[in-house]
């Protein structure tokens, strides 16, 4: 399910989805969801109301369970390694050609053309 959450951020909330993907998440009893990150700017983060509402209601959307979220710090955490196959939906630009020197000329009249 973790994938998930942070793809769902990752496309709703990406500030958000910046901090959370430094979680290492763990279930408790009672569907807590404990996030243990590494440095306490995270869980400070993580803490601010509508960061937890944000999360919270992510959460809720892709299992339609509401959780309790515990957020700590601890040294040790190091986010699970987790995989976001990226799908490349942008096609590249196409090449237009070089202007057409009838086109230049129609605009610009009789001026001189210099090749640089």
């Amino acid at each position: 399910m973790w994938p998930k959450v942070l793809d769902t951020l990752k496309h709703k909330h990406n500030t958000l989805y910046g901090v959370v993907r430094m979680a290492q998440p763990s279930f408790l009893a009672d569907d807590t969801l404990q996030l243990a990150f590494a440095f306490a700017f995270h869980e400070k983060r993580i803490k601010e109301a509508s960061n937890r509402q944000k999360l919270s209601d992510v959460i809720y959307e892709l299992t339609g369970k509401n959780v309790t979220l515990e957020c700590i710090v601890d040294k040790s955490a190091s986010p699970p390694e987790v995989s976001l196959e990226v799908e490349n939906t942008v096609e590249p630009p196409e090449k237009t050609p070089p202007a057409d020197l009838a086109a230049i000329s129609n605009i610009f009249g009789t001026a001189e053309l210099l090749e640089s």
